[in-house]
């Protein structure tokens, strides 16, 4: 595991050409550009709280449920957070996000382009980057030290998506560290059924393939990638939101039963 505050040497990220806006979208432009309006208004950003950035690896369930972490974490602890797809088609700049005045920001299962986490880092308080590829170990290993509020979590052992519920649910317990109950991101019921997506997504994305039917459960899942964008989709990361209660259904399935592919799309459709 590598968690260490890096430095990321050279170049600015040059604009992207073209004119296609398919991933850095008008709607994810105007979402930035609200918030940015909002900082200026300071009466207003004050009373409301410090906003919170988190762009998740689009279009991968891994990248999806790390986000879907982000989501609950900050709603159960009324705090304000703007999630976005991140796409290498058409990735955002970092430039985007210089005056919305952000908080925090988390990069989710991808560490982003050339030096586009440092960029961040020199106007966003806090950067909290999270991945599993051996390729980004491969490429930052040789870096030399980070600014101070970049922090690297990459570990080629652990899921990006597990990693964020492990290291979100320990900072929401430690958030609440008066309670009498120790509460959780999830009921019981639901962080079970997560934990369950958690090991396939596992399984899958760190090539082990040891779980009964994972391969087979990818497949399955395939057609539903496109769901996973919440400019689109806004209800993505709802517990009633069609990804969310599919993937869980489906691996209820695979987990209670010997895994059958045309069972699994009537269940999932």
């Amino acid at each position: 595991m590598l968690r260490r505050r890096l430095l990321l040497r050279g170049a600015t990220t040059p604009p992207v050409p073209g004119l296609r806006r398919a991933f850095r979208s008008d709607a994810s432009l105007k979402a930035i550009r609200a918030q940015s309006h909002s900082t200026k208004t300071t009466a207003a950003s004050a009373s409301d709280g410090p906003m919170h950035l988190a762009l998740y690896n689009y279009p991968t369930f891994g990248g999806a449920y790390a986000a879907l972490a982000a989501h609950l974490f900050h709603r159960r602890l009324r705090l304000r957070l703007l999630l976005l797809p991140f796409s290498s088609v058409e990735p955002f700049r970092a430039a985007d996000f210089e005056d919305a005045g952000f908080e925090t920001c988390y990069l989710l299962d991808f560490f982003g382009p050339k030096n586009f986490a440092l960029e961040l880092s020199q106007f966003i308080p806090s950067v909290i980057a999270f991945d599993h590829r051996r390729s980004t170990m491969a490429r930052i290993s040789h870096l030399g030290h980070c600014p101070s509020n970049l922090e690297l979590n990459i570990d080629t052992t652990k899921s990006s998506a597990r990693a964020v519920f492990d290291y979100l649910s320990k900072k929401f317990t430690g958030k609440k560290p008066d309670s009498d109950m120790c509460e959780k991101l999830l009921d019981q019921e639901d962080e079970e059924r997560v934990l369950s997506v958690l090991k396939y997504i596992e399984d899958a994305d760190l090539r082990k393939w040891q779980l009964p039917n994972t391969k087979e459960f990818q497949t399955a899942l395939r057609d539903e990638r496109g769901k996973l964008n919440c400019v689109t989709n806004p209800l993505v990361f709802e517990q009633g939101g069609v990804t969310y209660s599919q993937s869980l259904r489906g691996c209820r399935e695979v987990d209670t039963q010997a895994f059958q592919d045309s069972a699994w799309k009537r269940d999932i459709r």
